[in-house]
């Protein structure tokens, strides 16, 4: 048996949407408050997070242990062995462009974009591509 929380045991796609539910409506809060510019960075790890906990979900779902990786270009090929029509140009952009914040939204001395600080204006754009990429893998997580 796997980790266990709350919401389910890491065998068990459900919880890892629901675990990635959550995170991407942290990410969505965070970027309305007024303390947005300085949290953004949060919310791209957030985004970021949701991303991986969907990828992961669809890959429990398949039979698969969740691996223990955080490199959401490798996660999203190894779901398209799975699902191929997830192997689209836009989703695979998506998911480098918002790889790029993982490092730079996690370590004090990393806390900047690929080109610099990481700004309210890009923490929107981080939530647009976890959002384009939960449209194609959440509902296969579905119950």
């Amino acid at each position: 048996m796997g980790w266990c929380s709350m919401n389910g045991t890491v065998e068990d796609p459900l919880a890892w949407r629901n675990f990635a539910d959550e995170d991407l409506h942290a990410a969505r809060v965070l970027s309305t408050s007024e303390d947005a510019e300085a949290l953004a960075h949060i919310v791209t790890f957030h985004a970021h997070q949701a991303v991986e906990k969907y990828l992961k979900g669809l890959l429990v779902a398949y039979g698969e242990e969740p691996p223990r990786i955080h490199v959401l270009p490798e996660l999203l090929r190894r779901a398209t062995r799975y699902v191929s029509d997830l192997d689209k140009r836009e989703l695979r952009s998506a998911v480098i462009n918002l790889h790029d914040y993982y490092v730079p939204s996690r370590y004090p001395a990393e806390v900047g974009g690929p080109t610099g600080p990481i700004t309210s204006e890009e923490a929107t754009e981080a939530i647009a591509w976890a959002e384009e990429i939960t449209a194609a893998v959440r509902p296969r997580l579905d119950g």
